[in-house]
């Protein structure tokens, strides 16, 4: 029997239910009307349509079709979606975003922080990531022709670690994680402020950090033990490390889909692992993967839709599995 995703199962008698093929993968790019194959970023949104960034439009995918809005000039370099609305940050511009079709732009003035290097979707506000390693929380309100940007601000002065952020989760808990670009892990909760250099969770440095339907936390590190669970033991991270050798550490994605799988992209391609037993599947070109070279650009460089297809930026375009 085939599932909602494409794959294949089969009941066997001393192993129980059995996947026998691969979820078929398919692609998109300038050739199926993407309006370039530099992706930098993809995300999905509420209503279950998936967008992409590209340096100079957003473009949203849904079951209606292809639909583009073009930003002569701008240069996209971040990509989140809160609700059914989509955010990009326009290089030394500040953010532009697009709501129920209507394209909106807060520039450096407006967000009261200059030099933004990264968007973050949380529960229900955005994040910013500044060049200089601080954050921002920025609520945005929303009235009748205006929007407006009150927002609160954490940097190393803060306890925040250095380097800039480019990875962050808020948790139900009302606690933020954040990974920075020096692979150091931090916290913000309930305005307090906690940083980790070194440690068991952080091993030779961290990468991504994703949250799993069920609220668990996951990392993504550098080194052969890439993947692990995150808990914290009296005030302290904890790592749980999950057996996993089919990628390369190259790369920089790390999203849960509601079966709890961990997918990622490395420089083979992309692999889904079960942390229940480290089972994993690798797809690459034989896969009928684009090109299994990631985008490096792309920055998230995977979600995942509201029908469980996983969606990789790489850097021939788009591949859906």
């Amino acid at each position: 029997a085939a599932d909602a995703t494409g794959r294949v199962w089969a009941g066997a008698r001393a192993a129980g239910l059995v996947e026998i093929r691969k979820p078929y993968v398919w692609n998109l790019g300038r050739a199926e009307g993407l309006p370039g194959s530099e992706l930098r970023g993809v995300r999905a949104t509420a209503d279950g349509a998936v967008w992409i960034a590209t340096p100079e439009a957003l473009t949203r995918i849904g079951d209606d079709g292809l639909e583009t809005h073009p930003l002569p000039g701008a240069d996209l370099v971040s990509l989140a979606a809160l609700g059914r609305d989509v955010w990009a940050v326009d290089r030394g511009q500040g953010l532009v975003g697009v709501r129920e079709g209507r394209v909106l732009r807060a520039g450096a003035t407006e967000l009261g922080h200059d030099g933004i290097a990264r968007v973050f979707a949380g529960r229900d506000r955005l994040w910013l990531a500044h060049h200089g390693g601080s954050v921002s929380r920025v609520d945005v309100v929303t009235t009748p022709g205006t929007v407006s940007w009150p927002s609160r601000r954490w940097a190393t002065d803060d306890g925040l670690c250095a380097g800039r952020v480019v990875s962050l989760v808020e948790h139900r808990d009302g606690s933020t994680w954040m990974v920075t670009e020096a692979g150091h892990l931090a916290r913000v909760r309930d305005a307090e402020v906690r940083c980790w250099s070194t440690g068991d969770a952080i091993g030779t440095g961290a990468i991504a950090v994703a949250l799993g339907p069920d609220g668990a936390l996951w990392l993504r590190r550098r080194g052969p033990t890439a993947l692990a669970r995150l808990t914290m033991d009296s005030g302290e991270p904890r790592a749980s490390p999950v057996s996993e050798r089919s990628c390369s550490a190259s790369g920089h994605g790390l999203v849960v889909d509601d079966g709890g799988h961990l997918w990622f992209d490395c420089r083979e391609g992309l692999a889904r692992v079960s942390p229940a037993d480290g089972a994993s599947l690798h797809f690459d070109r034989d896969e009928n993967l684009r090109s299994e070279a990631p985008a490096e650009t792309a920055f998230p460089p995977l979600a995942i839709d509201a029908h469980g297809r996983v969606w990789l930026a790489t850097a021939l375009g788009l591949s859906i599995v």
